[in-house]
């Protein structure tokens, strides 16, 4: 049983790598009654509403398609893995995450800094913009592109000039922490909301920004480079992802005529008007005050996250430097007039 919990973990990663087995590429239908197919939603928590240094929140959520009595299947999912893609927003990346701040949780290194899994010995490193539910204890969500550490050129929170992803690369899978020793009992996700993820809307975003998990019926011939499909594995290891069900040793949804057994919902956020704060603006209400200069300049210094002053990071690559302090300075010297971002 354990070799199967492992064949599972290593699946789900490396779907999200897109590592897939060569092969044709096939039309894949669509689930034709989403009330028949496991459900995976982007969902708006709260508002769906905002401007240009907001933050707004959506919900990953899951439901399992209808019971069966058979060992395994689609009504018994305990593993996904899936790309959330951002679209529209009038510029190429409309969103960032909300907290780009990173701390261990689990084991004894909780609250603990971090930024990979491999400096929590006893949990995970996870990033403060993106949390699972209570629902998902026993459970690991991995963001695989959070962190642009170990040399990585793109990520969701760059550090030294990185490119800043416009995706969200997402995994979970159980059992955390994985024992030890058998027998090893796979639990199946569980339904509703499992992971939060808070967005921050960046300057000169304008109009409706979609949020969309890339799937085999809609996005098969044009996924981008770094995401992957969504897919789904049960609790004995099986892609669920399309019927009808891979061949050992070839890719899921490779068979000719295949449908998706995953029906999958966007989400939308609505960002009114192209706001475009100055430099340190944290209200973005179009001046900069010394308050928000000495607000920024807390940041800098660890004090505060730059969830307290999104527009400190003039040049959003998602930490606060002197250059952005010296570009608030700049703008608060300009008053009314200050020096856009």
């Amino acid at each position: 049983m354990r070799a199967r919990v492992v064949v599972m973990v290593a699946g789900a990663v490396g779907t999200l790598l897109g590592i897939r087995v060569a092969g044709v590429a096939q039309t894949v239908q669509p689930c034709t009654n989403p009330d028949n197919c496991v459900q995976v939603g982007l969902t708006n928590v709260g508002t769906d509403t905002g401007k240009p240094g907001d933050t707004v929140k959506v919900g990953v959520t899951f439901k399992q398609a209808p019971a069966t009595l058979d060992t395994g299947g689609a009504d018994k999912i305990a593993a996904l893995a899936m790309t959330i893609m951002q679209s529209g927003g009038g510029i190429g990346t409309p969103l960032a995450l909300s907290d780009c701040s990173f701390a261990c949780l689990g084991g004894g290194n909780d609250g603990g800094s971090c930024t990979q899994d491999s400096d929590c010995p006893d949990g995970q490193c996870m990033v403060g913009a993106v949390k699972p539910q209570a629902a998902l204890a026993g459970f690991k969500a991995v963001v695989e592109n959070a962190s642009c550490a170990g040399g990585r050129t793109h990520c969701l929170c760059p550090d030294a000039g990185q490119t800043r992803d416009n995706f969200i690369n997402l995994v979970v899978y159980g059992p955390n922490p994985l024992p030890t020793q058998g027998p090893i009992d796979i639990q199946k996700l569980p339904e509703g909301e499992l992971v939060e993820i808070g967005l921050s809307i960046q300057s000169g975003a304008n109009g409706n920004v979609t949020l969309h998990a890339l799937n085999e019926a809609a996005d098969a011939a044009q996924r981008p480079q770094f995401t992957a499909l969504l897919s789904v594995g049960d609790k004995t290891a099986v892609d669920q992802t399309c019927l009808p069900l891979a061949v050992p040793g070839t890719a899921p949804c490779a068979a000719a005529a295949s449908t998706s057994q995953v029906a999958v919902t966007d989400a939308t956020i609505k960002v009114n008007g192209a706001v475009t704060a100055c430099a340190c603006d944290c209200d973005t209400n179009g001046r900069t005050s010394g308050s928000e200069i000495t607000k920024a300049v807390l940041i800098l210094g660890g004090a505060r996250p730059l969830t307290d002053c999104g527009p400190a990071d003039s040049n959003h690559d998602g930490r606060v430097s002197g250059s952005d302090i010296t570009r608030g300075v700049l703008a608060l010297g300009a008053g009314t007039a200050c020096v856009p971002q």
